[in-house]
Parts: structure tokens; sequence; C-alpha cells
């Protein structure tokens, strides 16, 4: 029987016994996260497509037995094996994987980690979870006794790793295909015992792995290999280890979320403005602009720009973040927002200032521009333990479901 690792233990990370897709239903097969899709667009792709993955993923109406409805899921993965949309490989194997999009690149060791590394504190997170949604995805592992979606990891460049992904996709791609939303997607895998040796030797180099993408889904499958050990599993079953995504920390990129609060409508216009003055440095702009410092913003306020400038209150690691510092010296003290995870006023806008404007004018909203969070930033924070406010990150572009698949059986 396996024996778990110890606090100076090397990390698990280790070829996985992978299925891929067919190259050419890859395509159809691959599926954005549910919560990513519109409800109404989530129903007309698992209605229509019988081949995207969604249909394994998607999660039942409330008021019914959930284990008894993910049964439907099971059998919609059942369907995707007989019809051979995966081919398993003779042996486990390794994978790359690349995403480009708009002149960016990024390239993950496909493999499979050890869930006690994120027990013992050795895949950090920066995210806080919710219970619920632990518990759906848990009895969804569970249940289906499978995993396509990786978590996204995020590792301390290596050069032995780097050489060895050059290496290794050089050659040609097992599926190369471009999605809907302009990402072009190439897998290459390996079952050549030294080319395996050669990446474990350098995935033992590393110490810590940073959670970007995936935290409940990280979150689940320690609670099932957890019921599993409770059940008297030893620490090597197929349970025990999760489908991850190793990607450089310097290939990721970090896209912001912008904040956006309903006005009150009590104030006048010239009235609010003073609130902001008081807040935080303020001067008008001409027209839309970026941050491109930190700790200021940019302010649309009833069809005005303005540049917003305000100091930390901390030199901690959250502290100097640019959204905690727009929470603590603006939100809070000029719009009462002090529970930024539970406040309905407070909302989260993609894209830029533009994008940023069309919602304030249809949402009756004051909106904020602010900078990006940097890969340095997340990890120093999830290296004090600590957790980021809601949407401090968004990582683009993020990996699909389906494009390769670990049974658990």
């Amino acid at each position: 029987m396996a024996t778990a690792p110890d606090a100076t233990s090397p990390l698990g990370i280790r070829p996985a016994p992978l299925h891929l897709v067919d190259p050419a239903l890859a395509s159809r097969v691959a599926a954005p996260a549910p919560d990513a899709i519109a409800t109404a667009d989530r129903a007309t792709v698992t209605t229509t497509d019988p081949l995207s993955y969604l249909n394994v993923l998607r999660m039942p109406d409330a008021g019914t037995d959930l284990r008894t409805a993910l049964l439907a899921n099971r059998d919609a993965l059942e369907r995707l094996l007989s019809a051979n949309v995966f081919t398993g490989g003779s042996a486990p194997r390794f994978a790359w994987y690349r995403m480009a999009v708009g002149g960016h690149e990024q390239t993950a060791l496909i493999a499979e980690v050890a869930i006690e590394d994120y027990e013992r504190g050795c895949i950090v997170r920066h995210e806080h979870t919710r219970t619920d949604v632990e518990e759906q995805l848990a009895a969804l592992l569970d249940v289906v006794g499978a995993n396509a979606s990786p978590v996204a990891l995020a590792s301390a460049a290596d050069d032995r790793l780097r050489a060895l992904c050059h290496r290794a996709t050089s050659g040609r791609p097992h599926m190369r295909f471009v999605s809907s939303d302009g990402v072009e997607h190439t897998l290459w895998t390996t079952e050549d015992p030294d080319m395996i040796a050669q990446v474990r030797a350098a995935a033992a180099a590393l110490d810590r792995l940073y959670i970007t993408d995936g935290h409940h889904r990280f979150a689940a499958g320690a609670r099932v290999a957890a019921a599993r050990r409770a059940a008297g599993a030893d620490h090597d079953t197929p349970e025990q280890w999760l489908l991850a995504a190793l990607f450089p920390a310097d290939e990721l990129r970090i896209l912001p979320f912008h904040r956006a609060v309903a006005r009150p409508r009590e104030l006048s216009t010239s009235a609010l403005l003073e609130r902001l003055r008081a807040a935080a440095g303020t001067r008008p702009l001409p027209g839309p602009a970026a941050p491109d410092r930190a700790h200021h913003f940019t302010a649309y306020v009833d069809g005005h720009w303005f540049e917003l400038s305000a100091g930390a209150t901390g030199d901690g690691p959250l502290d100097t973040l640019d959204v905690v510092v727009l929470q603590q010296r603006v939100l809070a003290p000029v719009f009462g927002v002090t529970q930024p995870r539970l406040d309905p006023r407070l909302q989260y806008v993609a894209g830029g200032p533009a994008d940023v404007a069309e919602h304030c004018r249809r949402e009756r909203a004051v909106g904020f521009v602010v900078r990006p969070t940097t890969m340095e930033q997340l990890m120093a924070v999830a290296d004090a333990g600590l957790a980021m406010p809601p949407k401090s990150t968004r990582f683009d572009p993020k990996l699909p479901s389906g494009l390769v698949l670990r049974l658990m059986r």
C-alpha cells in the first residue's frame, strides 16, 4: 500500500492514462465551463449536439435528487465512449496543450497531480470557495467517474521543462483546431519512456503550484479523495489524483474585471463627484483611458471620465492589489459597499473602458476601470495563505473541457 508523502516530499506529478478526443470531432466536443454560458445557450447546445461535453458537465435542476440525476451525465459519457469519440493509449502519457489567440500563446503540460499536495499546502489557492458548489462538483466527479476538465495550475518557469516542451511540440500534433472564440487549440502527446522520465525528473524540481482556474474543482476532488480514503482506499488509487494543466507562470495572461456600482439616485452628479474627491485624488479626463500606474483608476460618472488615485492602506500582499485599494478607498467609503462578495449593487465587467461605459449607461451605474492583477501579486497572496476579493483575476484564454479525458474506474 502506498504511503502518504511527508511535508518534504517532491510534488506528485506524473503521466496520466489519457484518452484523447478524435481530432475530427474536437471542435464539437470541446466545452467551456457551464457557468460561462448563459442557461438558454447551455440548453441549446446540449439539445442540439449530443457530442458536446456539456452533456457530461451540466448540473440538474434544483429540487431533484443530485446523485440520481447525475446518472444521466454518466450515460452521456458512456455514449461518447461507445461512439469512440475518445481513444485511450497503451500506457500513461504526458500531453502538451497550447492555446493561442491575438498574438498571445501559452502551453501547458497535461499530467495528473496528487491531491495530497493540495491537502499539505503545496498546491495553493488564492480564492475562497462555496461549499454548495464543492458538493455538486464532488458528486459529479464521483458519479460520472471521469475527469475531462483539467485544473489550471501555474509554476515558476523552469528551463528544463521549457526545453522539453519545445522538443515535444516541434513534432506533428495529435490535434489542432480553432474554436468559435478565435482561440487556436493544439495538442501533442507522448508515451516515450525516455521523454516521460526526463519530464518527471524536471518536474521534481518544482516545489509549489498555484491554482489559477479551478478552485472549486480541486476542492471537490479533495472531498472525493478524502471520502474514498475514509472508506479504506490507499493513497495511490485514481481518485487521489486530479487531471491538471501546468503552465509556466510567465506565459499566463491575466485580464481585469472592472467594477460597476449602482448609482446612488439621491445624489446629484456634483455631489457624487465631491464624495469621490474626498476619498481619492480626482481629475477630469478628455475621454476613456485605461489606468497605467498602480493605485490609479479610471472612473465613469454620468457620461464623464475621471482619473482617480489613492494610496494603499498597508503593505501586505493584499493591501497592494489595485482592486483592494479601490475597495477600501472608494467603494466602501463612498458607496457603502463593505461586503463585495455579497453586495448586489456591485457588478463586474469584462473588457475595456468602452464596455464599462456601455454597462453603466444600461444599468445606471458608476464604473471603475482597473489594472489587471499580476502573477507576482497572485503568488504572493497565495504564499501568504490569503484569499483575494471576488473577481480579482480573469485568466484568458481558459481551458475547455472534453479534449483530454481521464477515467477514474
